[in-house]
Order: structure tokens, then sequence, then C-alpha cells
């Protein structure tokens, strides 16, 4: 059947996604991550990511079987409104990735201002060179919760959006 794609396209986009991880893990990307993100929100943001992908695989199991052994059209039409209605979690997933990442970026940006400039005198070297490191620890926090937020929610948006496609072509 047909159908027996289903799990084999998801399983690609996991694939390569964790292909991705690996690299950036022997990179040293994530210790960078985990180190210049003072918020800690790109962990949470890898947490929503993982559980999602998760959840689309689940899912993508169930209409993949679902298809094989349910037959009539009332009871295929029930299961493609159960995969479709549990798919709005992924979409809320890959929607909250974002948010994470701006909200991470919100964040750093007040680190930058608030901690940067308080107690600031511009004759001192020293105090130059504090108010560049807590300048950088802001803005470093800032750019990797959004970038961390955008991929995810790219990768999520990929593997709900050919959840979608798939209980849109076997429709009855």
């Amino acid at each position: 059947m047909k159908a027996r794609i289903l799990f084999l396209r998801w399983s690609l986009v996991v694939s390569l996604t964790v292909v991705g991880l690996v690299i950036a893990a022997v990179l040293g990307w994530f210790e960078l991550m985990y180190r210049l993100d003072v918020t800690k929100l790109s962990v949470a943001i890898l947490v929503v990511f993982a559980a999602a992908t998760v959840w689309c695989g689940l899912l993508t199991w169930r209409l993949e079987t679902g298809l094989e052994v349910i037959r009539g059209p009332e009871n295929r039409s029930k299961l493609f409104r159960e995969v479709d209605g549990n798919a709005e979690h992924g979409w809320f997933a890959a929607g909250i990735c974002e948010k994470l990442g701006l909200t991470g970026t919100v964040f750093g940006f007040v680190i930058m201002l608030i901690g940067g400039f308080s107690g600031f005198q511009s004759t001192d070297p020293a105090a130059t060179q504090q108010l560049l490191e807590r300048l950088s620890t802001g803005m470093s926090t800032a750019f990797i919760t959004t970038l961390v937020g955008v991929i995810c929610s790219i990768l999520l948006s990929i593997q709900y959006h050919l959840l979608a496609r798939a209980v849109e072509r076997y429709k009855p």
C-alpha cells in the first residue's frame, strides 16, 4: 500500500535531523549553546522539539497502520479526524519553539541593556572591559535562543506539513 511511505518519510526527516545534531555535537555547538545562553531557554526549546518530533512519529505510525487495518469510510474518517486533531498539538509546539526563541531574544536584550550599563564609568578601562563582557552575554543569549527557536520551529513545521499532506492525500 502507498501508505507505507508515510513513516519512512518521517524517518528520513528525523534521520537527517539526527545527523545534523550529531555534527553539531561533534563541533561542540551544544556546549557552546549551553554556556552562552544564560536563560537556558534553548534547552527548553530542544525539549519541546524532541517531544513534538516523537509525537509526530506516533501520529504518522498511527495513520499508516490505521490505513492498513481500518476498513470502511466511516472508520477511516474517524482515523483522519483523530490524527488531524492530534496534529494540532505539533503545530502548537512549532509555534512555542518560535515564541520561546523570541522570548530569549527579549531576555538577552534586557540582560544586555540593564546589566550592561549599570555603574559604567567611561574613563576606567576595567569597567569598559566588564561592560563589553555583559553586553556580549546578553547578545549571545539573544542570538542563540533565536537561532535554536527558529530552526526547531522550521523542522517541526516540515514534519507536521508532511503529516497534514498525508491526511489530505488519503482522505476518502
